[in-house]
């Protein structure tokens, strides 16, 4: 090892303008490499901070989870946040979009505000449960003009099936038959919001395409609270053989076969996919899961394709 380290500085100095061209390439190399590295690691981040800030920080959604469970979910030590929105009902307004007749009206805590999307485009976030904050699209899709600072009464209650009497949610489209409206709001209450902010529309797991309601959103306190509610978790992951243990531990279902209910490119037969899915059946709630977010938070090389 001596002779050869003898005999290669010996060669180098030997050659000296060749040796100093070798170094700057090196040199280069190195830095083209870094340089390479530090923009793959800035763009995969920039685009990470870019779906949480767009649609929401948060690994799971669980719909219509009782109260008196959501404290079981701060709880647990797998959690690292949870945001909490409670629906307070829905009202009709005077929306020119015959399939959108209505607004859903939403309560969010603080930290809902901040983590699940809502972007604002003019005033301010609601402080208290007579604030409102209303959707850019209400006035492009509806043509219903209203402004920051303007008050509104509207008789809030539930939405229901008119023939089956079910409560229906956001996320279910109007029940409507050659342009008869099968569909109703009952039970309702007067309530008086100020507009103190715009929004743009809200991610589709707030707001679906086929939603009848347009989102308006007001503040609760979690402490405040009474009603069933809609819980986004965000976990602490390293794996994500951890995020369907966790997710699938609450929901009382087999983790493996919730894994293969998301990656349904793992099922290889009939029968597999009927265990799947009888298997997704017995879940506590129902569910969605923000795929995209945790691929790029947990294995940014295999999504690197979407930069």
């Amino acid at each position: 090892m001596n002779l050869l380290n003898k005999l290669t500085i010996k060669n180098l100095k030997l050659n000296k303008k060749r040796t100093v061209v070798t170094i700057i390439g090196i040199m280069l190399s190195v830095a083209l490499i870094t340089a390479i590295a530090s923009v793959y690691l800035s763009g995969v981040s920039s685009l990470t901070d870019f779906l949480r800030k767009r649609g929401g920080n948060y690994h799971a959604f669980f719909k219509d989870v009782p109260i008196s469970e959501v404290k079981e979910l701060e709880e647990n030590r797998n959690v690292e946040a949870i945001n909490i929105i409670e629906h307070v009902g829905h009202a009709k307004i005077d929306s020119k979009n015959e399939y959108k007749p209505y607004a859903s009206i939403e309560a969010f805590t603080k930290e809902s505000l901040e983590n699940l999307g809502i972007r604002l485009i003019d005033g301010k976030l609601p402080n208290n449960s007579n604030e409102v904050l209303i959707p850019s699209h209400l006035e492009t899709n509806g043509r219903i003009y209203w402004n920051v600072g303007d008050e509104i009464t509207l008789n809030v209650g539930k939405r229901v099936d008119l023939f089956e009497g079910e409560q229906l949610h956001n996320q279910q489209s109007l029940i409507i038959n050659e342009h008869s409206v099968e569909e109703d709001i009952i039970e309702t209450t007067t309530k008086t919001y100020k507009i103190v902010g715009i929004i743009e529309r809200p991610p589709t797991m707030i707001e679906p395409t086929n939603a009848p309601g347009y989102t308006f959103i007001t503040y609760k306190d979690k402490t405040d609270f009474t009603e069933n509610a809609d819980i986004f978790l965000r976990f602490k992951l390293k794996s994500e053989k951890e995020f369907f243990k966790y997710v699938a531990n609450i929901l009382g279902i087999n983790s493996e076969l919730f894994e293969k209910s998301v990656n349904t490119e793992n099922i290889i037969s009939e029968e597999e996919y009927n265990s799947v899915y009888e298997e997704i059946g017995k879940a506590k709630y129902q569910f969605e899961v923000n795929t995209t977010l945790i691929g790029f938070e947990i294995n940014p090389i295999a999504n690197s394709s979407i930069i």
